[in-house]
């Protein structure tokens, strides 16, 4: 009989991967870059934006990023958001050429990975171009 709780009490507890993926009453997301990305490769006023009417909002402004460092947690208060972009004024101005896809009433993990490659933004004013 101990056996049996004991195998019980460890066969119950929950891997941290989990935790990040149960439901909450609101929806965020986290952005990393991938740890093959060599750590002096920065990536200087990160913005997070979405696409409507083909044009580009502003989420937030969180920062600087790097294989070392993540975005803090950045809450999405409109629901009807479904996917974020992101922009960076790394190499002159860029949007990551990766499109995030925000499941509702999580953590959202967004990695840019080693492979994305940046399109370059002309024009700053476009809000075609670049979240306003």
């Amino acid at each position: 009989m101990p056996i049996f709780i004991l195998f019980t009490i460890f066969s119950c507890s929950n891997d941290k991967d989990e935790d990040m993926d149960e439901k909450q009453d609101y929806t965020s997301f986290v952005v990393t870059v991938d740890k093959r990305v060599p750590e002096t490769m920065i990536f200087p006023n990160c913005i997070a934006a979405y696409k409507k009417d083909n044009k580009y909002y502003i989420i937030e402004n969180f920062g600087s990023l790097s294989s070392k460092t993540a975005s803090r947690e950045i809450i999405i208060k409109d629901k009807t958001i479904k996917e974020v972009y992101v922009f960076s004024d790394y190499n002159s101005v860029i949007r990551f050429d990766i499109v995030f896809n925000v499941e509702n009433n999580i953590i959202n993990q967004f990695n840019i990975d080693y492979n994305t490659k940046g399109i370059h933004v002309n024009d700053k004013s476009d809000p075609t171009q670049y979240p306003q």
